[in-house]
């Protein structure tokens, strides 16, 4: 939990990260700082960058400043944490301004502990609630029993409106720039993207793309079945998502049916495709050495695109088996050296080389 204090406090340094100093100790005890400032690298973690000291000894991270993200990272991730309602009665909310409040809940696995933490004004407030010896409660759920008790100790810090708005106040000196992102996807808008909103990127550092989700279908005015290729006046352009296998996936496990494009009117032996991007092999891994277990075959799983129905994978030129998106094959793989490549039915290839020993 102290670990977590520090990290949120962070949040609210523009990205510093400092030790706790705590009221027992002496108040001569200052932190110290990192000698080595100029060594920085960075590091992609989903669309935020976290630059680091990679020059710093984790033992002496503890009791020394030092620069763990970047401002702007540090910025957005706390106007994400404040995107979160306070929790409180709704006809309550309805008739109050409820202060901005960045905060999270946590439930540990199996119910030993539940947590609430958030940064408000010049404070970092964090919550705890569990047993000592680590045995699981059912009622221990982050949101139900830590966040209440989290708002309703936010009155004892007292008035914070300016601090509160110091703290989520946009530095000019922030490298930040407010874009137009596709509502579906948060990447740049293609031509036929329906629906925009704004949203913010690090110019030079966040990994910005343009969106390929929203794609054209050439539909049979008549039938309303599918066309090979676009023959106006005989067909239209209907617009449908393309969602990559992996989130159509968790699409289908929660319920949601995705709008599907329709069945072809007859085989087509050149299909017309736009924006359709090449699978990616997501196990194994090309930069490790797998040791052969004949109880544990090799997982192959890849990630397709979503106008792609069928993946096939090989081993140098030995056929190893047909998938659906979505799907993993197991292979008994033995010593030695391949270049594992796997390809979809629309001709997309992707490999990789594959080490066993």
């Amino acid at each position: 939990m102290q670990q977590l204090v520090k990290l949120y406090a962070m949040l609210g340094n523009q990205g510093h990260y400092q030790p706790l100093q705590w009221l027992a100790q002496s108040a001569n005890a200052a932190p110290r700082r990192a000698k080595h400032h100029k060594t920085i690298n960075t590091i992609k973690d989903a669309e935020l960058n976290v630059a680091f000291n990679s020059k710093l000894p984790v033992s002496s991270q503890e009791d020394v400043e030092w620069r763990g993200l970047l401002p702007e990272a540090a910025f957005l991730t706390l106007k994400m944490l404040a995107t979160q309602p306070a929790l409180q009665n709704e006809r309550l909310t309805a008739l109050t301004t409820t202060p901005q409040v960045a905060w999270k809940t946590g439930t540990s696995y199996a119910y030993r502990d539940a947590w609430t933490l958030g940064l408000y004004g010049d404070y970092v407030l964090a919550v705890w609630l569990g047993n000592f010896d680590g045995s699981s409660n059912p009622n221990l759920i982050g949101r139900n029993v830590a966040a209440p008790l989290f708002f309703s100790l936010l009155p004892l810090l007292g008035e914070q409106q300016h601090a509160n708005q110091r703290l989520f106040a946009q530095s000019e000196q922030l490298n930040l720039r407010e874009v137009a992102l596709c509502r579906q996807s948060y990447q740049l808008p293609n031509q036929f993207c329906p629906e925009m909103e704004s949203g913010w990127v690090i110019p030079g550092v966040s990994p910005v793309a343009v969106s390929d989700l929203h794609r054209p279908v050439p539909v049979y005015r008549q039938s309303g079945l599918r066309a090979c290729q676009h023959q106006p006046p005989l067909t239209e352009l209907a617009v449908f998502e393309f969602w990559p296998s992996d989130i159509a996936a968790l699409y289908q496990q929660a319920g949601i049916r995705l709008r599907q494009p329709p069945a072809f009117a007859e085989d087509c032996q050149q299909l017309s495709q736009t924006q359709v991007q090449p699978p990616q092999i997501v196990s194994p891994q090309p930069h490790l050495t797998y040791l052969p277990q004949a109880d544990q075959p090799l997982a192959l799983q890849a990630r397709f695109d979503g106008a792609a129905k069928q993946g096939y994978w090989f081993a140098d030129q030995r056929f190893l088996g047909t998938v659906k998106p979505g799907e993993t094959l197991f292979w008994p793989a033995t010593t030695g050296r391949y270049q594992l490549r796997v390809q979809d039915d629309l001709g997309n290839v992707s490999e990789i080389t594959l080490n066993v020993q």
